[in-house]
């Protein structure tokens, strides 16, 4: 798992500057490496959110949830916060029966 969280990291750190030739392959080797991590998977949402490309960030926050994650995590994660105000959000989090509500 360290180095799905390494390789998570720095797909996260690309995708900031907009950097998607560098930020895609260490997205897509982290999801290779925990692919049911739910840090892992919330990482690549919001990396995927960064790059432009919200529906595949929010089938990923979605996988999160589903292994793991909670949506207080996602919540208060500041990256994920253009994701979080997105209506959609709201729909595809509340399509996750553990996904907790305040």
């Amino acid at each position: 798992a360290d180095d799905a969280a390494i390789q998570s990291e720095l797909g996260v750190l690309y995708s900031r500057k907009r950097l998607r030739n560098k930020a895609v392959p260490h997205i897509e080797a982290a999801l290779a490496l925990a692919p049911s991590d739910g840090r892992t998977l919330a990482d690549a949402g919001e990396a995927y959110d960064n790059l432009g490309d919200r529906s595949k960030a929010l089938e990923l926050v979605k996988k999160s949830l589903e292994h793991g994650w909670t949506l207080d995590q996602l919540q208060r994660n500041p990256g994920l916060r253009s994701l979080a105000a997105d209506p959609r959000f709201r729909s595809v989090t509340a399509e996750v029966p553990s996904a907790k509500r305040p």
